[in-house]
């Protein structure tokens, strides 16, 4: 069987499935964060309302700086109208996205 791979910089890169995170919203917050929520949760927070979708499009650059990736390489898959998302994040390996969590939950 062919693998998968991208060509990249030079090098060949495998192709990896999207890493997909549950973040809860809480928008109108005094500053924009992703915070270790307790009990396995993140939570981040923006200053948008909630209104015509400014909320949801803030999510995106608040977990792409959080978790050190680019924001094209994170795109919300769903919960757009609840307050619990799920988050896919491209391109990276979910060990990454486990230390990148780990270090959240030792700053809070």
């Amino acid at each position: 069987m062919k693998s998968h791979v991208t060509r990249q910089s030079g090098r060949d890169i495998p192709h990896r499935k999207p890493v997909v995170i549950h973040v809860r919203t809480k928008p109108n917050a005094p500053v924009d964060g992703l915070k270790f929520g307790g009990e396995s949760s993140l939570v981040a927070r923006v200053r948008a309302a909630p209104v015509d979708g400014r909320a949801n499009a803030a999510i995106q650059p608040v977990v792409a700086n959080a978790l050190r990736v680019r924001q094209r390489q994170v795109a919300t898959i769903g919960g757009t109208r609840r307050t619990s998302r799920r988050i896919s994040i491209e391109g990276v390996h979910v060990c990454d996205v486990r230390t990148a969590i780990v270090c959240l939950q030792h700053e809070t």
